[in-house]
């Protein structure tokens, strides 16, 4: 499992976050657990591997 850190004041906006709009920071709150657990090359939207020389 990977951790998260929250670096300056981005708790607090969080925080915010998640009085001011419910339906946005349950968006993110998935996306973020999704960081978290799942493999990056699956998972929300469409992730595409880096394509390189």
């Amino acid at each position: 499992m990977r951790s998260i850190v929250f670096e300056g004041n981005t708790w607090g906006k969080y925080e915010e976050l998640r009085k001011k709009n419910k339906i946005l920071h349950k968006n993110l709150y998935k996306i973020l657990k999704e960081v978290q657990h799942g493999d990056p090359s699956n998972g929300l939207g469409k992730p595409e591997q880096l394509i390189h020389n």
